[in-house]
């Protein structure tokens, strides 16, 4: 159950982590546009204004960006824990239902 809690966690992030890619690849096309047009003279001051606000969402997209592939690190960890401690707990289970048996046939009825 936690194992596919964390998948659907990690389909969400990487989802978000997608649709911040796209946006920042919009923003480099801004970007590239107002570059072209200061280069070109026009209106230096209210492009280059622009370009800056351009800048800083790029710094936070990108930020947001590494942010979740942090997060999708530590997911993936904590995947592997889980399943690595299930598989250390199974043989153990399987010990406690055979020296138990009436109550392990009551429990999977």
């Amino acid at each position: 159950m936690a194992v596919q809690w964390l998948q659907v966690q990690n389909k969400d992030v990487a989802k978000k982590r997608s649709s911040l890619a796209q946006q920042l690849s919009e923003v480099g096309t801004r970007k590239h546009r107002l570059v072209d047009a200061i280069a070109r003279g026009e209106a230096i001051e209210s492009l280059l204004m622009q370009l800056k606000a351009e800048e800083h969402q790029a710094r936070l997209l990108a930020e947001q960006i590494r942010t979740l592939s942090n997060c999708e690190q530590v997911t993936s960890l904590y995947r592997k824990q889980i399943r690595e401690g299930l598989k250390q707990q199974v043989p153990d289970i399987r010990g406690l239902l055979a020296r138990h048996i009436s109550q392990a046939r009551q429990m999977t009825q």
